[in-house]
């Protein structure tokens, strides 16, 4: 049993209960859920920013983090920014020398990147100002004069200063050719020495892919001179095809992470980890004094502890999502107990917790989707055909051709364009999977694939015709698909 250290304050029992509906409410994006394994991928992001860092020449330091909903992305993008945010960091020059900077992390949406560059710069510079008011002792003077001053400007460019250095200055930024060399010396003149810029995208595969966004993001990927500023971004597995168009082509194949399922043992991981951190434990006085009214003792609890979390992490096959959606069923069924809580009704309490969990994953997997519900038994074949072939995987002719034969309305056949879209709806969306070669395969979370193979079962199971001409289309029978 973790102790509570003496640093750590002790969190109420109303305070618990709040964070535990707090996971409910938002369970599918910003549960407080801990933070565990990632670390090739962490340890990448931190090299870019320590290469970029080095005043090098250091062209296609952009590191890209894909996968699909629900992998994770935004936690690793949510953690970088917490674990570094002014941390001060060694910098590692190719001259083999080394230095220390400050990490200043910048996180945009998509569309702050369709704007004119002077609107970037200025937004970057607001983030900043901002973030020179929670600035501890962790910066020397040098680098909180420039701090100051790049607040300073932030105002008079904001206020349309006629002061001629900074209209001179500023103006440079309006001009797309040069961007990234301007934002370099813009950081030189007014930040110094001592700061490096994190620059995160989320959802990057909703950049738009006009020539504004691509003068930021393609200057900052091909420059040829000394920056300090790095793009780390993240999105959907068709996010690499898409930085094509923004003017990122020849990505490193070492600066690319695909993310999906955890590693074995880190659901268990994260719930438990979830639970210290809200305070869902003995040690914490508040909810030891709660858990005592109700007749519990440190061992009873501990049992109830390990219970839930092996239920959770049984029930989330090492998919972040369904982490989530696990800590928010257990803590729903807390809060709905929570003046009945007793020692004597765990079994049915993890009974409650395995139904509730079942049924947001399937709510989850609805969502995922319903924008091509009425293809899922034609995807659900697939799935059963690419499971059971020597191969794992079909060629995408196939996979093809059964959506087309198998999701067609009123007995019309989708054309083969009809059908790419909702192959590749599909494999953007996680609900297929697509290797190297091309070749599709189920999808990379087990419980999909059951909830897929559930929907054929119930088609065949209503002799549904449309059903029978998927399985027949890749040489599945409807009889051999019901075994």
């Amino acid at each position: 049993m973790k102790k509570l250290k003496k640093t750590e304050k002790p969190i109420s029992t109303d305070l618990v209960f709040r964070a535990m509906q707090h996971c409910v409410d938002h369970h599918e994006r910003t549960a407080p859920v801990a933070f565990v394994g990632r670390d090739e991928v962490m340890d990448s992001l931190l090299s870019a920013v320590q290469t970029t860092a080095a005043f090098q020449k250091a062209k296609g330091m952009t590191r890209v983090v894909h996968g699909v909903p629900g992998a994770g992305k935004t936690a690793i993008c949510d953690e970088f920014v917490r674990r570094y945010q002014n941390e001060r960091i060694a910098l590692l020059g190719a001259d083999g020398g080394e230095k220390e900077a400050s990490v200043f992390c910048v996180v945009l949406a998509p569309d702050d990147l369709d704007s004119p560059p002077i609107t970037f710069a200025q937004a970057i510079h607001e983030a900043w100002r901002k973030n020179r008011l929670s600035l501890g002792t962790g910066l020397g003077n040098a680098a909180l004069g420039h701090l100051d001053k790049a607040a300073d400007l932030t105002r008079s460019a904001l206020n349309r200063s006629t002061e001629h250095e900074t209209v001179e200055r500023v103006g440079a930024l309006t001009e797309h050719s040069g961007l990234s060399t301007c934002l370099g010396a813009y950081c030189d003149d007014y930040w110094g020495d001592e700061i490096v810029i994190a620059l995160c995208i989320d959802e990057v595969q909703n950049c738009p892919a006009t020539d504004r966004a691509k003068a930021i993001l393609g200057g900052l990927h091909n420059r040829t001179h000394p920056a300090r500023i790095v793009p780390l971004l993240f999105g959907l597995p068709n996010a690499t095809d898409h930085l094509d168009d923004l003017g990122l082509s020849r990505l490193n194949v070492g600066c690319v992470h695909e993310i999906c399922l955890l590693e074995p043992g880190q659901s268990r991981e994260i719930v438990d980890g979830t639970f210290a951190k809200l305070g869902l434990e003995w040690s914490n006085p508040g909810w030891g004094a709660y858990l005592g009214k109700r007749g519990f003792s440190p061992v009873q609890w501990n049992d109830w502890r390990s219970r839930i979390a092996g239920t959770l992490a049984e029930g989330s096959s090492d998919f972040p999502q369904h982490v989530t959606l696990g800590l928010s069923a257990a803590f729903q069924e807390l809060i709905d107990r929570r003046k009945t809580l007793s020692p004597n009704g765990l079994d049915e309490l993890i009974q409650n917790i395995r139904a509730k969990h079942q049924e947001r994953k399937e709510i989850y997997y609805h969502r995922r989707i319903r924008s091509i519900i009425e293809h899922g038994p034609a995807i659900g074949a697939i799935c059963r055909k690419a499971s059971r072939s020597p191969h794992g995987s079909l060629s995408q002719v196939e996979a093809r051709q059964s959506i087309s034969a198998g999701s067609a309305a009123d007995g019309q056949r989708l054309t083969r364009e009809e059908a790419s879209k909702v192959l590749q709806t599909a494999l953007e969306k996680g609900i297929l999977g697509k290797l190297e070669n091309g070749r599709i395969t189920p999808p990379a979370i087990p419980s999909m694939t059951t909830y897929l193979d559930g929907l054929l079962q119930e088609a065949i199971d209503l002799e549904d015709r449309l059903a029978m001409q998927a399985c027949q289309s890749i040489g599945l029978s409807a009889n051999a698909a019901a075994k």
